[in-house]
């Protein structure tokens, strides 16, 4: 059975030649590893073994983060409400998928209210297609 230090060095391994592959530099290619059902012991192995970024949706996400803490920066995936943005901003350092102008400019309130700028990728639908959240 693989560790999870085996599995990550592989990853890593197939990140950077896919990205010289592209002619990218690997360096500029970043891990989110997903952390939605594991415990909190494969969490701290998976830190241990280099991951950096670890992202989670809401649920569970933020007694998950309380007891490991800030040694990786934390992501938030997934479908995020506006009433959460006030927890949002406090416990993540970045969040994936900001679809709509109510919830940035929630986010921008908060993040405002903490002294902080909130780091955001923006999810735009270019092909107007009907989006089903299924998280």
């Amino acid at each position: 059975m693989s560790t999870i230090k085996e599995n990550l060095l592989r990853v890593m391994e197939r990140i950077e030649k896919a990205a010289r592959k592209a002619g990218r530099d690997p360096k500029e290619v970043k891990l989110v590893a997903v952390s939605k059902t594991v415990e909190v012991a494969r969490i701290k192995e998976a830190i241990g073994a280099g991951v950096t970024i670890l992202a989670k949706i809401m649920y569970r996400g933020p007694k998950k983060i309380e007891e490991i803490g800030k040694p990786v920066s934390w992501h938030f995936i997934g479908h995020l409400q506006s009433n959460k943005a006030k927890y949002a901003v406090r416990l993540f350092d970045m969040i994936h998928s900001v679809d709509s102008i109510p919830l940035a400019e929630e986010l921008n309130r908060r993040a405002e209210q903490a002294g902080q700028v909130m780091k955001v990728m923006i999810e735009v639908n270019l092909s107007k297609e009907a989006l089903i959240w299924d998280g």
